[in-house]
Order: structure tokens, then sequence, then C-alpha cells
């Protein structure tokens, strides 16, 4: 036992409040605390999303957050237990459909719908979207890629919680809060094994801290297995973790606490490889996971095949993703499976039968053996950034002939004129952006020009009068055409002008021609001639067009907010009726009709898509299939 303590404090209603934030005196205790040689945690059931700034100001010497899911110090995160896309968008749907709004909780962002979450659900929800600013994201639109570490379900009345934990159960452990003053009448679902004692014992672990010399503060029901396991002893905990706690704690605790038995110097460890991901170590040393013929060992995918063992490096895998097969549900209850699909860098496909669990645990230790392995199926969705509302991923739309387009390869945007540094790092280190088409006039790029990778120009000034220069009323004062025909004229000089068939045919060699990293497009908004350019790209993919009409009007739902703030700054102006919100939503919206119009005018010109294809476009079947080879899997 040592005369210097290791404190834990919970946050909510324990050293701070939603509305009041810290009191004075509690900072000036925890300064005192460490100034003495103490250590003060944080140990809060908070996202580090929405860990706010007045805890922030506090010289905590490290923090634990999402109910031990989260752990970091000195700006460093060591350990982030996350669930997959596939589970997060799963559980939306099932506490959906029992009746609870789901809250979606993560290390970078938060996820929830403002008219779903209301204050008439919980008073502190104007105050959680403020203290987010930037790391608020919506559910819809982010419904496939979205990253947490636990949720907060809101119980309302008629709600059948009791069903949703259930079905919830083989990837959550739950708990209850009853009327509590913070967070009302809630159930909190965090990953199996993980709680606030287990965030504890990592860092007890880590840096060498004794039980004996550990002191927890809390006030809630998300903090009792601290007490549990501090009330306990250093000999009886190890009993009362692995006995009472939930979960495989040992598991979890050893990517982070393998070959650190005595105090370790946090400035020689590599922090930013170490443990990533709840899964590590443990399992790449021996051989703790096997689901049947599968196991993962040094690092090494090991699959029985025709009686021969075959191994994969892990470092091969590009993509990795759950697949559904079968029914399941309604009144009688039909056979499904689901399975693992894994795709290497050479394009080949391996599937294998698992149950949810065994492809979520997978799935974790991959990504921590290869950061950059794609996983999840985006399904062509939006990706989240907080400056660019219309970026999307086309990676796995399918093709007729049952493919999908590659993750991280394609992507489809408006203007990166006013891109935040994030997104740019984003766009560059995530998304590996090696190449930029722009599709906007000279005159638009030299009003906002691109500032990541040179541009390449598309269509010309004389193309499109919807793109001429000048400010959004004047725009609106000089456009004299009824909007609906106005918009199909466009739409069809997109196809039947010589000079944007060609700008086209352009993009499309870019592409043909791009080896590595991704490839982003963009024009103004990102709906028209970059949703005619996607359109032609999947018809050349062979992606059917009932797909390619759905990615087209994606772009009405992501850009509802930017049209929200247009017809706000016209209200400014004076300058708001009937006819100019005509205007605004020709603008800000894509209709069914104007995809129509392109297919029918290909069709009168050419004959078919193919032969466009062929003699507009210059791809000739030879340069179609190799396009495939490069994008498709």
């Amino acid at each position: 036992m040592s005369d210097k303590k290791a404190v834990f404090f919970d946050a909510d209603g324990t050293i701070c409040d939603m509305e009041k934030g810290v009191p004075d005196s509690a900072i000036e205790s925890i300064k005192k605390l460490i100034a003495n040689g103490h250590q003060a945690w944080l140990c809060t059931g908070r996202s580090r999303a929405f860990v706010p700034w007045y805890l922030e100001q506090i010289p905590f010497t490290g923090m634990i957050s999402a109910c031990g899911a989260t752990i970091e110090k000195d700006g460093k995160r060591l350990y982030n237990n996350e669930m997959t896309p596939e589970i997060a968008e799963k559980s939306v749907e099932i506490l959906r459909k029992y009746g609870l709004i789901p809250v979606m909780e993560g290390a970078d962002y938060m996820y929830y719908d403002k008219d779903e979450y209301t204050t008439e659900v919980n008073w502190y929800t104007d105050l959680i979207t403020e203290a987010l600013g930037p790391k608020w994201r919506p559910i819809r639109g982010n419904e496939h890629c979205m990253h947490i570490n636990k949720i907060s379900a809101k119980m309302q009345d008629g709600c059948d919680a009791d069903q949703a934990c259930r079905e919830l159960s083989p990837y959550y452990d739950v708990i209850h809060h009853e009327n509590n003053a913070f967070v009302g009448t809630t159930i909190e679902l965090v990953p199996k094994g993980c709680n606030k004692a287990v965030g504890i014992a990592a860092v007890c672990r880590i840096f060498g801290i004794e039980w004996e010399d550990t002191v927890v503060f809390g006030d809630s029901n998300n903090d009792l297995s601290m007490f549990g396991a501090r009330q306990t002893g250093r000999n009886a905990t190890t009993a009362s973790l692995t006995g009472k706690l939930p979960g495989n704690w040992q598991i979890m605790l050893q990517p982070i606490c393998s070959t650190m038995e005595s105090k370790t110097d946090l400035q020689n460890l590599d922090l930013s490889e170490q443990c990533k991901y709840s899964v590590q170590q443990s399992y790449i040393e021996g051989e703790i996971m096997k689901y049947g013929k599968i196991r993962i060992e040094d690092g090494n995918f090991i699959f029985s095949k025709h009686m021969m063992m075959n191994y994969l490096p892990c470092k091969d895998i590009i993509w990795a993703y759950k697949r559904k097969e079968g029914v399941e549900g309604g009144a009688q209850k039909q056979y499904s499976t689901s399975s693992l699909v894994i795709i290497t860098r050479r394009k080949k496909r391996y599937q294998f039968e698992m149950t949810d669990r065994e492809i979520q645990n997978c799935i974790q230790l991959m990504r921590a053996l290869n950061p950059q392995m794609v996983t999840g199926f985006p399904q062509g969705s939006r990706i989240p950034m907080q400056s660019l509302p219309n970026t999307r991923d086309l990676g796995a739309l399918e093709t007729e002939d049952g493919r999908h387009i590659l993750p991280k390869r394609l992507l489809r945007s408006g203007s990166l004129y006013h891109i935040s540094i994030t997104d740019q790092d984003m766009l560059t280190h995530e998304y590996h952006l090696s190449t930029v088409v722009d599709f906007r006039t000279r005159m638009e790029c030299l009003e906002k020009p691109d500032t990541i990778i040179e541009e390449i120009p598309i269509v010309d000034e004389e193309t499109l009068g919807i793109t001429r220069s000048g400010s959004p009323t004047e725009l609106l004062r000089n456009f004299k055409e009824i909007p609906e025909e106005f918009m199909l004229k466009q739409y069809e000089s997109l196809v039947h002008d010589e000079y944007s068939i060609k700008q086209y045919a352009r993009f499309l060699d870019v592409l043909l021609h791009q080896n590595e990293g991704a490839v982003l497009w963009h024009c103004s908004a990102g709906k028209d001639r970059v949703g005619v350019g996607t359109a032609l790209l999947l018809c050349a993919l062979g992606v059917p067009k009932k797909t390619i009409y759905e990615d087209f009007m994606k772009t009405n739902m992501y850009l509802d907010k930017e049209m929200e703030y247009m017809i706000r700054f016209l209200e400014t102006k004076m300058i708001v009726d009937n006819q100019v919100m005509d205007k605004i939503r020709l603008f800000y919206r894509v209709k069914e009709e104007y995809l129509d119009i392109v297919f029918e005018t290909i069709k009168k010109d050419f004959g078919s898509m193919n032969m466009f294809m062929k003699k507009a476009l210059y791809m000739n079947p030879k340069n179609i299939e190799v396009l495939r080879k490069k994008y498709l899997v």
C-alpha cells in the first residue's frame, strides 16, 4: 500500500451539474489532490464526445468514459471499445421497433434525431445539442456508418423496454435508470463486459496501481460496479470481476495490459497503435478466438479448406462485413444465417458462417490488426463530415451480377470550398484521397477554389446556366424560366451537349487510370452535374437502374438543412415569396424526372446506353471490363 492514491470521480451528480457545470471548489480540490502527488481520473458514463469544456478544464490525470469503453491519457486514446456499424444500425432498428428513442454515443460523435429526442423526452436535450456542437450527428443519413461505444435508450409511455433488452442482450449489458434527476427514465446499453470497474482495472494494470490505493466516488447505477470492485480489496477483486461483473473482462483487459506487470513509462509506448480496439494482443499471441474451422493467430486469418490449412495475413484484408441470408421474423420465424465476408487485396472473397457476436469479435480483431481495413456495409451512404453534408461513399452498392463497389474508392460530393481541417484529414488519411475531379465552371472555381488537391474542370461556363456567377439572390432574380422546364433543359444538355459529353468521357478516363486511393468528384451542391456523372459511372459498372435512382434521390435528404439555411438567409433580405420558394427548391432538390430525361435523351440520340458508352464516352467493352475489375469485387 502506498501513501499516494488514484482517485476516480464520476461526473454528473458527483463533481458537476448539467446546467451549472463544475463548482470552483471541486476544481480547486482536484488541483490540490494532484499537487499533493495523487492521481485524479475522470470515470464517467458519458461518451468521450459528450465530455464538455467544463470537465476538460480540470487537469485530470486521465479519463475513463462511456462506462469503461474508452480510456485516454495525455490526449492519447489507449482503449476504445466500439460496436460495429452493423450492430449500431441493428440496435437503432430494435429500439425504435419497441418504442424507445435511441441516443447513440461514440468517442467522436453522438447520433440522435432532434425531432425524436426532444425536451418532452428529457429536459436537457437542448443543453446536450448545444454542448456537442459539431460533434452531433443525426441518425438519419448515418445509419450505416455510426461508430458508437454505448447507447442511452429513452423510454416512453407504451414502450416495451424488456423485449428490446432481450433482443439486444447478445451485444450489450443493461443498466436501468428510473427517474434519475439527470438521465430521466433511461436504459443504458454498454458493450458486453464493459463497465467502470473494468476501466479502472485496466488503468491499474497499465500504471501499476494497487487496488488498495484506489478511491472511487459516484452516485448512480452505472457506478455500482466500481464500488463492488473496490470494496473487495486486491485478492478478492479477481473473484468479483470474473464472477459478478458481466463479460470476459480478462480478454478485454489483455490488449492494454499484456506485458505490463509493473509501472510503465508511457513515453516508451507506441500509444497510436496500442489498444485502439477492445481485443488485440491476447488473441494474436494464442488461439483464443476459434469458431469452428477458423481462428486468428499471429496476425493471420487461418481457415480450413479441402482438408488443408490456409493462412491469410490480416493486413491483406481490405474489407470485411456481415452478410445475412434467409428470412427472420414475422408470424413464423424462418431460417436465416449470418456470415463473415472478407475481401483481400487480390480481390479474393471468403465467406464464413458465424453468429452475429462471433462476426463482431472477428471484425474488431481484424481492425486492430489492420486499421486501414474497411468494415461494414455502407451501401452508398453519406460520410459523416462536419462541413460537407452531401459527401457519399459509393462503396457496397451492388451490381446486377452480384458484385459490389469497393468502399473508400469512389466518392461523390458538393463543393470543397468550405471543407474543415478535420474533414480534410478524414479524406486524406482515412479515405486516402488522391484525385479530385471538379465539375464546376471556370468562374466557380476562381470564386471558390478547392483547397485539397489539384482540380480537373469538367463542364464549362457555356453548358449550365444554373452555375453562372453571381450571388444566390442575383441568380434568383435573373431566373425567368419556369423552374421545371429550366431543370429538364439543363439535364438534357448534360448528355446532349458535345462539350459536356466529352468532359464526362474525361471523367471516366480519370477513373479508368486511377491506381490507388480514392477519387472524389464534385460540383457546387453535388446534385445535378455530379448526379448525372455518378449515374453514368454506375451504369458503366453494371449497377441496376433502381439503385441508380435511389442514390440520385438521396440528395434531397442530405441537402434539407442547406435549403433551410438558404430560406432563412433570404428571409433576412425580405425576398421570400411562393415564386422564390420554387426557385430555392430548384437549387437544393432533385426529382426522378431529371434522370428520366437523361436516359430518354441518351436513347433518342444514341439508341441505347451501350452505344452511348461506346460512341460518346469511349467506353468499349474492354474499357468497361477494366473499370469493373478496378472498382468491383
